[in-house]
């Protein structure tokens, strides 16, 4: 995977299923055992035929490769006629008849395992990152979502892709601040901090703030659901829960609900992350995710 360092692309939302894909109709090279480009059948009704450029083994998608749909576009490592080890996905655009990768969306940097399992960071087009997971087959009935990872090649990937498109997430922010500019006032009690909206999934741990806190000041995290632009209840059975961790190490120190006081120990630098989630529902589906209103706010220690 040498040549995606720099590849300045993006995606579409991870498969929820293993897919495998095989060769229906060769287009041009070898593409029983060589490199080749093909229409290639999907165990995915949503996906039928897809187009794949790369490597083949046994009529199947091995070894480096493209694959383009109506949904996405990957460009990664695949084995036996399926993704399998580091890749870049995108959400797919129509171009001239064809499906192309679209880098005005969200970008996936990836991992997939031989089970169908999934780890990724999520680019979003402002910039901002995130994390997705998914097990595979046979792990689904140990399933835990949304589970935080580390992952060296999928960090540099990131990294280097931020910093060679950080003009283009500048300009971004300033439309999207224009959009939704933040409630910031200070008295000599209460301090709103920063504010903005976000669109998460139920279990997904977000990312929200870095902020220099004093142990002179207690801190919370508030949210509230936004529907049509309005602030709302959140869905049935929902809530919101924050974390704070140490910038220095990215360790946990403090969890609770939306709305608890968090007081540092000490003076230093910590991060602010956010869940939705939602408890046992009875004769209702519980809701997938939320947009949210998220603010950081503290107040003094009287």
């Amino acid at each position: 995977m040498k040549y995606m360092l720099f590849l300045p692309l993006s995606l579409w939302f991870p498969n929820a299923i293993a897919q495998q894909y095989q060769v229906s109709k060769c287009l041009s090279g070898n593409c029983s055992d060589g490199l080749g480009i093909a229409e290639c059948k999907s165990t995915s009704p949503a996906d039928s035929i897809v187009l794949y450029n790369g490597h083949f083994k046994n009529s199947m998608p091995d070894g480096e490769g493209k694959l383009s749909t109506r949904m996405e576009v990957y460009e990664g490592a695949f084995e036996d006629g399926k993704r399998n080890g580091y890749g870049i996905q995108f959400r797919s655009k129509k171009v001239a008849g064809r499906y192309e990768a679209d880098s005005s969306e969200w970008v996936w940097f990836c991992r997939y395992d031989d089970d169908g399992g999934m780890q990724s960071e999520d680019i979003r087009p402002d910039g901002s990152t995130t994390f997705f997971n998914r097990e595979g087959e046979r792990k689904r009935k140990n399933f835990h979502p949304y589970k935080e990872f580390k992952d060296h090649w999928i960090q540099d990937h990131v990294d280097a892709y931020l910093d060679a498109r950080k003009a283009v997430f500048a300009r971004l922010k300033v439309i999207h601040d224009s959009l939704y500019k933040p409630q910031v006032f200070v008295d000599h009690h209460l301090v709103i901090h920063a504010q903005n909206r976000i669109n998460t999934a139920r279990g997904k741990l977000e990312r929200l703030i870095t902020w220099d806190c004093t142990a002179s000041r207690k801190y919370f995290v508030t949210a509230s659901n936004v529907v049509r632009n309005k602030l709302t209840i959140m869905p049935l059975g929902g809530f919101v829960r924050y974390q704070v961790r140490d910038d220095s190490d990215d360790s946990v120190i403090w969890e609770g609900s939306a709305d608890q006081y968090w007081s540092p120990k000490k003076d230093g630098k910590y991060r602010f992350l956010i869940i939705f989630d939602v408890g046992q529902v009875y004769g209702a589906a519980p809701a997938d995710g939320a947009y949210l209103e998220w603010s950081l706010r503290s107040e003094t220690i009287l």
